[in-house]
């Protein structure tokens, strides 16, 4: 599959933060633009069904749509669902600086290899329909002020819920026993401690004791990023962290980040963000 037909989805509901569909028994093609083609989307999107039939490609894996299935697609894979006949559920799309207080679950999604595909239960179906019912009320609730801090902690209740039932599935377990998840991981680890002052990739390979193409390969492969901007996302989303949750000027947040030239800083963020970080910190403060 070439990836430069891979089409890239943007979220822009909610200041670009989150957006939810309930489905009451539509086609899934009235629904969706842009999911009659494999495609890739910047945001997580959570997809649970109440009744729906059909496939679902995950990369390289078809999965089979049954009714209680719940998948939580990462922002760099590539996906393709296709159901047949009505669907019922909810689709759930957020970004990660919806999560930015919870800084360390967020990037355990946000940099995780896998995505996730569970089959629940009749009492487990029930619980998790009713989480998504109040989530979507309180996201149509125009008038509610703390709308947002609602619909972020429900989130939050959702994937706890989620995190739970798959350690539960015996079947999501085997990634763990992955030496190339593995590595993944200590590769994440290294970079969450060092990308201020590490950017080239030598440091990393040389730290895990693989060879450069070994682990470019890797990264590339698991999460459809080139190392050098997996690494540069990462800055960037930290950027964006600091821009809403610190009082640090930009040229401070800049230089803490490893910039010494702030022009060179904002061309980077804007790359990931569309806009200036002077315009981001004015929008999610404003």
């Amino acid at each position: 599959m070439e990836e430069d037909y891979i089409k890239k989805v943007s979220l822009g509901s909610h200041k670009g933060l989150m957006s939810i569909n309930m489905l009451n028994g539509e086609p899934w093609e009235t629904f969706t633009r842009h999911g009659l083609s494999p495609h890739r989307h910047e945001y997580f999107q959570l997809i649970c069904l109440q009744d729906a039939k059909g496939t679902h490609l995950i990369e390289d894996k078809v999965f089979p749509i049954l009714p209680g299935a719940v998948f939580l697609i990462l922002p760099h894979q590539i996906h393709h669902l296709q159901a047949e006949g009505k669907v019922k559920g909810f689709v759930i799309n957020f970004s990660e600086m919806l999560l930015a207080d919870e800084k360390e679950y967020a990037e355990a999604l946000a940099y995780s290899p896998d995505s996730i595909c569970l089959y629940l239960n009749e009492k487990d179906r029930e619980i998790m329909y009713k989480e998504c019912e109040l989530l979507c009320a309180y996201y149509e609730d125009q008038d509610n002020e703390d709308r947002l801090k609602l619909c972020r902690l429900y989130i939050q209740i959702l994937l706890t819920k989620i995190n739970r039932w798959r350690k539960s599935n015996e079947q999501n377990t085997s990634h763990s026993q992955d030496s190339n998840y593995a590595l993944l991981n200590d590769f994440i680890s290294l970079v969450k401690e060092n990308f201020d002052q590490k950017k080239k990739l030598e440091f990393y390979a040389h730290s895990l004791g693989v060879s450069v193409r070994k682990l470019s390969g890797l990264i590339k492969m698991k999460t459809g990023f080139p190392p050098a901007q997996f690494i540069e996302k990462f800055i960037a989303q930290e950027a964006a962290r600091r821009l809403h949750y610190s009082d640090q000027s930009i040229k401070e947040i800049a230089m803490s980040l490893g910039f010494t030239d702030l022009s060179y800083f904002t061309k980077v963020f804007k790359k990931h963000f569309e806009i200036t970080p002077q315009s981001y910190r004015n929008k999610v403060k404003g």
